[in-house]
C-alpha cells in the first residue's frame, strides 16, 4: 500500500499504487495511472492520461505527465507514457503522451536527471543515464540514446536522433542528428570534438579513444567522405567497436534526409546508438 497520500491530493479510485509510494499535497492522479514502489510525488503534480512510472522515482512540484500531444493530428487516441525506474524529474517538467502516426508511446528509461523546465513532447524516447539541463527542449518524436548530457536551454527539431555518450552544450539548436561519442555546440551546431572525458569515465581504452579521435578529424576537420574515411580507418587498423558504431551511425544518417536518419522516407526506423 502507499506509505501516504496528502489529504489535498487527487487521487482517481482506479489508479495503481505501488507499496511506499508517496503522493504529496496538491497532486491530482488520474484513472489510468499505474505507479512503481518507493516512487515520491513531492506535491502538485498532474498525472493524466495513460500513464505507467516505474520504481524508485522521485517528482518534484509542478510536473505535468500524460497530457494530449501538441500535435494537430491527434485524434483522442489512448496513447501513453512510460517512464522507468530511479529517475529525477525536477520542478515544471513536461512530459506528453504518444501519438498513433509514431509508436504511440512517450518512453523514458531508467536513472535520467530532467532539470528544471524541461519538456519532452510526444513520442520521444529517452534511454537511460541521461542527463536533460534547465529548460531544454525535445520536440516531438526526438530519440535520445543513453549516456547523454544535454547543456541547458537546448531545443532539439523534431525527428532528430542524438547518439549514445554525447554531449550538446548548452544554448545549442539542433536540427540535425548528432553522432554518438561526439560534443556539438553552437547554433548552427558544430561537432567540435569526441566525448573524450565521459568515455573515459565509461573505460573507454585509450586505444578506442585514439581512433575516435582520428575518425573526427578525418570526418568532421577535415571533411573527408564517410566511405573514404571508412576505408582509410581500417587501412590504419583503426577500426574498433566504437568507430563501426559512429561509421554506421552517420550511414544511417545519410540515408535520411535534412540530416536526420529517421527522415521523411523512414521515419519509424531507430539508427544506431
Amino acid at each position: 500500500m502507499p506509505s501516504g497520500i496528502a489529504k489535498s491530493a487527487r487521487v482517481d479510485s482506479r489508479s495503481v499504487l505501488g507499496e511506499g509510494t508517496e503522493i504529496g499535497p496538491g497532486c491530482v492522479i488520474g484513472p489510468d495511472v499505474q505507479i512503481g514502489r518507493g516512487t515520491r510525488l513531492i506535491g502538485h503534480v498532474c498525472l493524466t492520461g495513460i500513464v505507467r512510472i516505474g520504481e524508485n522515482n522521485t517528482i518534484h512540484p509542478f510536473v505535468a505527465i500524460g497530457g494530449p500531444p501538441q500535435d494537430v493530428s491527434y485524434g483522442g487516441e489512448p496513447t501513453r507514457v512510460e517512464i522507468g525506474h530511479g529517475n529525477m524529474i525536477a520542478t515544471r517538467v513536461t512530459i506528453h503522451r504518444g501519438t498513433v502516426k509514431d509508436a504511440g508511446v512517450t518512453r523514458i528509461g531508467d536513472h535520467n536527471q530532467l532539470a528544471d523546465g524541461v519538456h519532452v513532447a510526444h513520442d520521444c524516447q529517452v534511454g537511460d543515464h541521461n542527463w536533460i539541463d534547465v529548460d531544454s527542449m525535445l520536440a516531438g518524436h526526438v530519440h535520445l540514446a543513453s549516456n547523454v548530457t544535454v547543456g541547458e536551454k537546448v531545443g532539439i527539431h523534431q525527428w532528430v536522433t542524438i547518439g549514445g555518450n554525447s554531449h550538446i552544450g548548452g544554448h545549442s539548436k539542433i536540427t540535425q542528428d548528432v553522432p554518438c561519442y561526439m560534443r556539438a555546440e553552437g547554433n548552427p551546431p558544430i561537432i567540435r570534438s569526441i566525448n573524450g572525458r565521459a568515455l573515459k569515465q565509461a573505460g573507454t581504452t585509450s586505444e578506442s579513444l585514439a581512433a575516435l579521435r582520428e575518425a573526427h578529424r578525418l570526418l568532421f576537420v577535415v571533411r573527408m567522405k564517410l566511405d573514404e574515411c571508412a576505408s582509410l580507418l581500417n587501412d590504419l587498423d583503426l577500426m574498433t567497436d566504437e568507430v563501426l558504431a559512429l561509421v554506421k551511425f552517420l550511414e544511417e544518417q545519410q540515408a535520411g534526409r535534412n540530416g536526420r536518419a529517421r527522415g521523411l522516407h523512414n521515419r519509424l526506423q531507430t539508427p544506431s546508438e
